[in-house]
């Protein structure tokens, strides 16, 4: 895009500032140092409060663009600052221009030429929220556009960038104790990169805390943060779903649902599957339904599985195989992901039709490069339920040795189906050696306590 004309305007009836008078020392770049510089400035008259002016248009001009996301175009007129605007650099009021030329350069992706903008901004004015925030979001945007395959980052340069930006999340969250941004996306970076939903709590927490403290005189004044308040609740509510907070979750995603109202902070689909989810998981399975219908009426089936897979699921722990079974099959088989077809094989089962299921199986296997032992287990069920414990040692062993090679670790339950299969054989030595093996590495294993009991009864006083 080539450069776009500034929109430089001045009240009506007032005609545009004379220009300053450029001395020797604008002309050939040099900045005068310590006292030379207001010796300088004191002989360009008038320059000060030309500046002054021409940086409000240019912010105005700015927020305009900003409000229609045209942020090729801020970079067409502000960047690099030094080339555009020569005159503000050298009097020291370009940071305003710098951290908004910063903010449009991660909107485009172009992360790194931001970090190093927001770096130059931090130098000179070293305790600013503005930027530690900044710079803190820029990191952790190019970290999940890496982690989402939009971008290549080294380990060891994922590893600084996450680092860093946990520095300057904490070093905005100590500007601003009370605000809610900095608490919300340093929560972000904890559930979305680190995987740790746990630390992600009191960060989301404190943020929603943070939020409601505030007055409405300062909830007008900090209206933009109200955004980001809702996607606390939202996000708080999933964490809690990953750490067992089954309660806690229905509270916050109701609040969610409630103060989001038709802003759609929030997208629809995203809140009221949430709620569905939340509400599978407490056996609150009518609800969790309704909650569900509401959400596939407004979803794409080929776009939100998600939602016709745990509606499937939903169903059939009502036992509604039949409705189960309507509900997987309006996902498109050529998209239906190795989950979907889990459920798919269980509602099949549940109907009788183990043929069918074993199909529906072993094609996920075909595609599956990530899961397959969750798949092999399933088919070393089957195959237990039909008696072929040959067959379960081999489906439940592939399952421990693509866990071993894909995740260092052997799979629990290909191990405790390894042992039932055993023990039906009467190899007690070999169960004993798999329940043992089981108990070591996952010895809060919930079946480990019946696995050991059936093994003593089978081998008797």
């Amino acid at each position: 895009m080539g450069t776009t004309a500034k929109i430089l305007s001045y009240p009506q009836g007032e005609a545009a500032p004379n220009p300053p008078q450029t001395t020797d020392a604008v002309k050939n770049g040099k900045t005068p140092a310590g006292e030379a510089f207001f010796e300088e400035l004191a002989a360009q008259s008038g320059i000060q409060e030309t500046l002054a002016a021409r940086l409000k248009t240019h912010i105005g001009e700015i927020e305009l663009l900003r409000a229609d996301n045209r942020w090729q175009e801020i970079l067409d007129l502000y960047h690099p600052v030094e080339e555009r605007e020569p005159e503000m650099v050298r009097f020291g009021l370009d940071l305003p221009l710098r951290s908004e030329v910063a903010f449009a350069l991660s909107r485009l992706k172009r992360y790194d030429d931001a970090i190093v903008a927001y770096e130059v901004c931090l130098r000179r004015s070293p305790d600013d929220f503005r930027f530690h925030s900044g710079l803190a979001y820029t990191l952790y945007e190019s970290l999940l556009a890496a982690k989402n395959r939009e971008i290549i980052l080294p380990p060891q340069v994922k590893a600084g960038r996450t680092d860093r930006a946990l520095e300057h999340f904490k070093k905005a969250r100590e500007l601003r104790p009370d605000g809610v941004t900095a608490f919300y996306r340093e929560g972000m970076l904890y559930k979305n990169i680190l995987q740790k939903p746990d630390r992600a709590l009191p960060l989301l927490v404190q943020a929603v805390k943070n939020w409601l403290a505030l007055t409405d005189d300062e909830r007008k004044v900090r209206h933009q943060e109200r955004r980001n308040y809702i996607k606390s609740l939202y996000n708080l509510g999933s964490c809690q779903v990953k750490t067992g907070r089954m309660k806690g979750a229905l509270a916050s995603i109701q609040r969610c649902i409630e103060e989001d109202g038709e802003k759609n902070h929030v997208r629809v689909e995203h809140k009221h599957f949430a709620l569905g989810k939340v509400l599978f998981h407490l056996g609150r399975y009518r609800e969790a339904q309704d909650a569900l219908e509401f959400t596939s009426r407004v979803v794409n089936p080929a776009e939100g599985d998600y939602v016709f897979e745990l509606l499937g699921r939903v169903l059939l722990a009502q036992d509604k195989p039949r409705e189960a079974l309507a509900a997987v099959e309006r996902i498109p088989p050529r998209v239906r992901r190795p989950y979907v077809r889990w459920t798919e094989a269980d509602v099949l089962n549940r109907l009788g039709e183990h043929d069918k299921a074993r199909s529906v199986l072993t094609g996920a296997l075909e595609r599956d490069r990530r899961s397959r032992h969750r798949t092999l287990v399933r088919l070393a069920k089957m195959a237990y339920r039909e008696g072929n414990d040959d067959q379960v040692l081999r489906l439940a062993g592939e399952a421990v040795q693509f866990h071993i090679e894909t995740f260092t670790t052997p799979d629990p339950d290909g191990l405790f189906w390894q042992a039932a299969a055993h023990l039906r054989k009467g190899e007690l030595e070999a169960a004993r050696q798999k329940a043992a093996d089981l108990a070591a590495f996952r010895p809060a294993y919930p079946l480990l306590g019946k696995l050991r009991q059936a093994i003593a009864k089978k081998a008797g006083p």
